[in-house]
């Protein structure tokens, strides 16, 4: 069973964490195009990115609660209840998105809080003008994924959203700075050009779904489509605490740069480094922890408690091992990747590449975490883990980061030791509230 569940562990994750990069990569394409209209151009439009990602991850929170449901029916083989699941996942995202819509329609109040410049305030309305049409786009991907993924079938949003990237490239910069054949729109057109690939790549997807040769895919996409309301409501009840544990992660690290602040712009610098740096390295932990709730999610569906244990310990290890691989790669890179994002420098330079393997600690914690806490939602159990990610990173981890960071002389390496301590404080209490639930389950091979 371990070369097998070993297998489809890692093929849910390369698909997620490929989809993944693809976002990245559309993202920082954006970033090019706009730049060259200018710095306040690419301000106002980074300014208007923060709010758009902040929105769209509490979106995406909610959605993927559908993982672990659909995924427990999948286990259980329940056709009906797998095509009434995924019908809700669609009917959850339309609903985030009108959540979304509604903030984005107090975009320019929300975003005069941030930027106190007028022109980088009319850029980021301008951009957030044509992107925010894209939003429902975007979320019903993430359902589309999310469904695809539990199905055993995620190459089919995989590859699709690879292929939309060089489209994305060629339509940003068609309707920024124009062709012949198109208008120069400017920020408008970069946020044009967000929306639109968003509602091809959706539409590419469907199509492929309903020429699919799964047999799951196909069940999805056949018969009518039905609101079910206790399953919208066990998919919000679920999603709730998932969408404020995300938040909650999401905002720690942006929110360190406050701590790291004093110390001037050097330090901010090398801390922004880190911060991306981390962020790439954490696709590992991402994808495989998606994939845990895919794999667990089953076995749980089938009452399969032995095989659901052991595939959360063998999530947990593959994802140490290709972690300690990427943090090997990181230590010993360090200086070559500084030099991508920083001009050389003598102080600044070997600053950096320090800090970079001190931030890899936060990241073989991060390895351990993801598995163990994607285990747990597929269990439904999310309230919990909440709590204990609050309590830790927050009152503990981001306390110890500021406290650490004046009683060291490199100020940033202080605040991820911090940040890691209260990391590896929920980690250890994950691993053992997840050790309790499955010692409360009577543990026996699979009900033939």
């Amino acid at each position: 069973m371990s070369q097998s569940e070993t297998k489809t562990l890692l093929s849910i994750s390369a698909g997620v964490s490929m989809a993944i990069a693809a976002s990245i990569g559309i993202s920082f394409i954006e970033t090019l195009v706009v730049a060259q209209l200018g710095a306040q151009a690419l301000a106002g439009v980074t300014i208007a990115l923060a709010l758009y990602s902040l929105v769209f991850v509490g979106c995406l929170g909610v959605v993927v609660a559908i993982n672990p449901i659909l995924s427990q029916a999948v286990g259980r083989g329940d056709k009906a209840a797998i095509r009434s699941n995924a019908q809700q996942a669609g009917f959850v995202a339309l609903a985030m998105s009108c959540v979304g819509l509604l903030v984005f329609a107090a975009s320019p109040y929300l975003l005069a809080l941030t930027a106190s410049d007028p022109q980088q305030l009319d850029k980021a309305v301008t951009y957030l003008k044509g992107a925010a049409v894209g939003l429902p786009a975007w979320v019903f991907y993430i359902a589309l994924r999310s469904v695809l993924m539990s199905l055993g079938s995620v190459r089919i949003a995989t590859w699709t959203m690879l292929a939309s990237v060089p489209f994305h490239a060629l339509l940003a910069y068609a309707l920024t700075h124009g062709t012949p054949l198109s208008p120069a729109l400017g920020v408008l057109g970069a946020g044009i050009a967000h929306s639109a690939i968003s509602y091809l790549t959706v539409v590419v997807i469907l199509l492929a779904m309903r020429r699919s040769r799964s047999p799951a895919v196909r069940n999805v996409m056949q018969g009518p489509i039905r609101f079910d309301a206790p399953v919208f409501g066990a998919i919000f009840h679920l999603g709730a605490p998932m969408c404020a544990r995300i938040l909650l992660r999401e905002g720690m690290l942006p929110a360190s740069v406050m701590l790291v602040a004093p110390a001037g712009a050097s330090m901010v610098a090398a801390h922004a480094v880190a911060l991306r740096v981390v962020g790439f390295a954490g696709i590992v932990s991402f994808g495989l922890g998606s994939a845990t709730i895919v794999q667990v999610g089953a076995a749980i569906g089938a009452k399969d408690w032995t095989r659901a244990k052991a595939i959360s310990g063998l999530a947990t290890r593959l994802c140490i091992g290709i972690g300690a691989l990427v943090c090997v790669g990181i230590v010993l890179g360090a200086t070559s990747i500084v030099g991508l994002f920083l001009p050389a420098d003598d102080t600044i330079t070997p600053m950096t590449a320090r800090l970079l393997a001190v931030a890899c600690l936060f990241v073989l914690i991060d390895c351990v975490q993801g598995p163990v806490g994607a285990a747990l939602v597929a269990m439904q159990d999310a309230r919990m883990p909440l709590v204990i990610y609050a309590v830790c990173v927050w009152l503990l981890g981001f306390p110890l980061a500021y406290v650490f960071s004046h009683g060291m002389s490199v100020a940033a390496e202080g605040v991820w030791l911090g940040l890691s301590v209260g990391s590896a404080c929920a980690t250890a209490m994950l691993v053992l509230r997840l050790r309790k639930k499955f010692r409360s389950q009577s543990i026996r091979p699979k009900d033939n």
